[in-house]
């Protein structure tokens, strides 16, 4: 076993049925845990202009999620 020391390491990757749990969350009804992870919040009126211009994904409206690269 490798010595995994990535945020992630301490939440199980699945509850015993990994593709049932996937699509649960594809279809909108299931949902994951993802308090260990850390929010940004960026205000003011040019964060998507500016947010933009440093990353690899448009940005979606409040309270979804993308996935982006930052430049």
């Amino acid at each position: 076993m490798m010595n995994d020391t990535s945020i992630d390491a301490l939440v199980p990757w699945h509850y015993g049925d990994p593709f049932a749990e996937q699509r649960a969350l594809i279809d909108e009804v299931g949902a994951t845990d993802l308090s260990h992870r850390e929010i940004i919040t960026v205000t003011g009126s040019d964060r998507h202009e500016w947010l933009h211009s440093l990353l690899t994904q448009h940005l979606l409206e409040p309270f979804t999620s993308t996935h982006a690269l930052s430049l």
